[in-house]
This record gives C-alpha cells, sequence and structure tokens, in this order.
C-alpha cells in the first residue's frame, strides 16, 4: 500500500509518536 505511506510517514515525522515506519 503506497497510498498514505507518504502521507504517514510525513504526519509521523512530526509525530514521531509511532514507529512511522510503514515498510
Amino acid at each position: 500500500m503506497e497510498i498514505g505511506g507518504r502521507e504517514r510517514k510525513e504526519r509521523d515525522s512530526m509525530e514521531e509518536d509511532d514507529v512511522g515506519v510503514d515498510e
């Protein structure tokens, strides 16, 4: 699922609360 993966990475970069890695 590449959709949202980029958006989730940018959101995690700001929150960095969860793993953030969607691999």
